[in-house]
């Protein structure tokens, strides 16, 4: 019964987060980090759609979009390129020419143009929610406050905003409100150590805890870290990845070791 119980966790862990692209659902709404992490978010409509090579990626489509309205960060042309996987891909956007969208994306140094994909939060403009609009309406308007909820009124992450940027303390919960990150951003970027947590549930299966109700009782059982029951720390300057990532098992042991510099990857993983 536990085991399966476990699963249905893992399952909708995968299902309620951004872990991983086909983990998503792009029909739920929207979210704040979805638009702090991103370094552009706009309203625009597609007017053009190429295909090139690129060396460590392959072919993939670059969509040129017409900015309409510009949400967060900085470009002076009226026109946009932004490359996503290609859209023969089961989790690739799918941009249809002519068509108004909201899009969100990054952009990486080493790479000629944004980036976005299947996880960004990228929608038919006619398509956002109720709850969508109300969030880029609080996001643009920088609302006062330090709880964010999600479609289903549940608190998803908690943090303030100041002048569109996060700042100081951030956390980040499990759809059942169980927390799954936390850390610090300064000046809107990613500061210090930032810690992912297990779901209480698979500490529970994994050690083997007598259940009392849904839960076992961990508040008999002394964490591995001083945070709790992490399952993954990464060091972050301005922004980027910088030292040593460290991945856990439910019981507390690492299970591997991978070096950053600057946010790139330094060697290959070591694994215990």
């Amino acid at each position: 019964m536990r085991v399966v119980i476990f699963f249905i966790l893992v399952f909708a862990n995968s299902f309620f987060s951004n872990a991983s692209e086909c983990s998503c659902v792009p029909d739920f709404d929207l979210r704040i980090n979805q638009l702090i992490d991103a370094d552009i978010a706009f309203k625009g409509h597609l007017i053009s759609i190429r295909r090139e090579y690129f060396v460590d990626l392959g072919f993939r489509e670059v969509a040129t979009f017409f900015i309409d309205e510009l949400i967060s960060g900085h470009f002076e042309s009226n026109t946009l390129d932004i490359e996503f996987a290609n859209r023969s891909w089961p989790c690739s956007p799918d941009f249809q020419l002519f068509t108004t969208y909201l899009v969100i994306s990054k952009k990486e140094k080493a790479f000629p143009y944004f980036q976005t994909g299947y996880c960004s939060g990228n929608k038919k403009w006619k398509d956002l929610s109720k709850g969508d609009h109300q969030l880029l309406f609080d996001f643009q308007n920088e609302k006062n406050q330090s709880e964010w909820t999600n479609q289903f009124d549940r608190v998803y992450a908690g943090g303030k905003l100041i002048q569109k940027k996060p700042v100081g303390l951030w956390e980040y919960f499990y759809f059942d409100g169980k927390i799954s990150e936390s850390g610090s951003y300064l000046f809107g970027k990613k500061e210090g150590e930032w810690f992912n947590f297990f779901h209480p549930l698979g500490v529970c299966v994994v050690l083997d805890l007598p259940f009392i109700g849904p839960l076992c009782d961990l508040s008999r059982v002394i964490p591995p870290h001083p945070a709790g029951w992490v399952s993954l720390i990464t060091p972050y300057k301005n922004g980027r990845i910088d030292g040593t990532v460290l991945m856990f098992t439910e019981s507390g042991c690492i299970q591997s070791e991978t070096l950053y510099k600057e946010g790139n990857k330094i060697g290959s993983v070591k694994y215990y």
